[in-house]
């Protein structure tokens, strides 16, 4: 009896002392965060942000969220936590030149793991993505930690003469599941000629039909009011030509379709007439590719710049696309952020937080700012779960270490970046 009460003992003991060992918890808790969730309201000051396998599954103040137990505990206090910024025009996998022999997976993850440590954690990229991008895109959803921007893509841009043509090259695009269409209509200036309604009309029917939206490259008013009639779902540039009016205001409205400024875009036309001032800024040197940096910086480069045809007219592009943004803005117009980076000279990751200077430049307040650049970029191309922080989205975002809504520079003021739940590796 006493053997079986001694046996029965050391097994309760063993028991009890178990119990007692720290569980490994599957729920992560940011607390003390102000919290600006994306959608636009009043920041949650000293907030809590529960994740669990990648996804956020609560959030809001301390005072209404309980913790579990155990709760691996995440202590942000002082900081402020933003959605993952969402670039909905970018370009990925190219060095030096847009040049199909330099396309690589090597160059896509290398360039995703840049936008990453920017705290960009979405890039739509918006033509020229060859089978390379597939296996990136396929995983978009996924909550492992790939320590990477998520990728979306627009495959070949749709380019062409006839309409069997077209509609053709829709078809290809369609079945290797590209998530969007993109074509350019433009005509240089006036000094070639756009593409044809009768074929963008026959584009965005066959990609409707296949449901996926057509994005499209433009630049005059004209244009854009006529894509819109046609029934195109984005417009992927500033209009540059003239000052918008209230008729392609209210086509923007009633056809609900977002317009992307892409002001670096218009920027790096010019900038590099001279020795730009963000060359000196510690966030841009950090990441910046030195070998790229001095070519810029060449004297001759530079007058070549400045003795281009287009020199003046590109800096007057920007100043009109200035202008536009804050009319759109103003009226209530749905703004996506982008930045056409990813193409030589456009940097990227750097690029998305100098274009949210440049809005704010225009007249755009800080919150309306970060909205577009989160929650308003990903629903306008009906991006899944990313874009604000709120029950059942992906946990990706930026902890800061000053407030974006005092000064939207103080998004370059990242403390962390998290993707899917993960801290990244600055």
């Amino acid at each position: 009896m006493n053997r079986y009460l001694t046996f029965t003992s050391l097994f309760l003991l063993l028991f009890f002392v178990a119990c007692q060992q720290p569980k490994t918890s599957s729920v992560t808790a940011i607390v003390g965060a102000r919290l600006i969730d994306g959608n636009g309201g009043v920041p949650i000051e000293n907030s809590v942000v529960l994740i669990e396998k990648g996804y956020v599954v609560a959030a809001g103040s301390v005072d209404e969220i309980d913790l579990p137990y155990n709760v691996i505990l995440i202590d942000a206090s002082g900081k402020t936590m933003i959605p993952g910024l969402v670039n909905a025009h970018a370009h990925v996998g190219y060095r030096d030149e847009v040049n199909a022999a330099h396309y690589s997976a090597v160059q896509i993850q290398n360039q995703l793991e840049l936008y990453a440590r920017f705290g960009v954690t979405t890039v739509v990229s918006l033509g020229e993505d060859l089978d390379q991008a597939r296996a990136f895109q396929a995983i978009n959803d996924t909550t492992e930690a790939i320590g990477r921007a998520r990728l979306y893509i627009a495959g070949e841009i749709i380019v062409g003469n006839t309409i069997e043509g077209v509609q053709a090259m829709v078809d290809k695009n369609a079945k290797h599941k590209t998530d969007f269409i993109k074509i350019r209509v433009d005509n240089n200036r006036r000094r070639s000629e756009a593409m044809p309604p009768e074929i963008y009309k026959a584009i965005i029917a066959q990609s409707h039909a296949h449901n996926l939206m057509l994005t499209a490259h433009i630049y005059d008013l004209q244009i854009a009011k006529d894509l819109l009639e046609s029934d195109v779902d984005f417009i992927a540039h500033s209009i540059r030509d003239q000052e918008v009016d209230a008729e392609l205001i209210e086509l923007l409205e009633t056809k609900n379709v977002c317009y992307c400024p892409t002001l670096t875009r218009d920027l790096s036309t010019y900038a590099y007439g001279e020795t730009p001032e963000f060359f000196a800024d510690p966030f841009f040197i950090k990441n910046a590719n030195i070998n790229e940096v001095g070519m810029l910086k060449d004297s001759v480069r530079q007058a070549g710049v400045r003795g281009g045809r287009d020199y003046e007219a590109n800096q007057a592009a920007l100043r009109m696309a200035l202008v536009n943004l804050k009319k759109l803005s103003d009226a209530g117009v749905t703004i996506a952020m982008g930045t056409d980076s990813g193409i030589p000279t456009r940097f990227q990751g750097y690029f998305e937080h100098l274009e949210l200077e440049l809005m704010a430049e225009a007249g755009m307040s800080p919150m309306k700012i970060i909205v577009a650049a989160t929650r308003d970029a990903a629903n306008c191309l009906k991006l899944k779960n990313v874009g604000t922080l709120e029950k059942g989205k992906l946990a990706d975002f930026v902890l800061l270490d000053a407030n974006p809504l005092d000064d939207i520079q103080n998004t370059k003021k990242i403390a962390s970046v998290w993707i899917g739940g993960e801290r990244i590796t600055q």
